[in-house]
């Protein structure tokens, strides 16, 4: 038997694709890719805001 998903239950879904190094290219929904990198002190080149950074943020939201 099928039940319905009841509508306080949401599937959400993000994918992230490593380009080498420390980069990783993060993909939710429709928005723009957002990188994440490292600062050169941690082997990264810095094109983009540390995961943990963007963690922090997003408990701004």
């Amino acid at each position: 038997m099928i039940m319905e998903q009841p509508d306080y239950l949401r599937t959400i879904r993000a994918r992230g694709k490593w380009l080498g190094g420390r980069i990783n290219d993060l993909y939710v929904r429709d928005f723009p890719v957002m990188r994440s990198d490292e600062p050169p002190h941690n082997e990264g080149t810095n094109t983009g805001p540390t995961p943990l950074e963007i963690t922090l943020a997003s408990l701004c939201a």
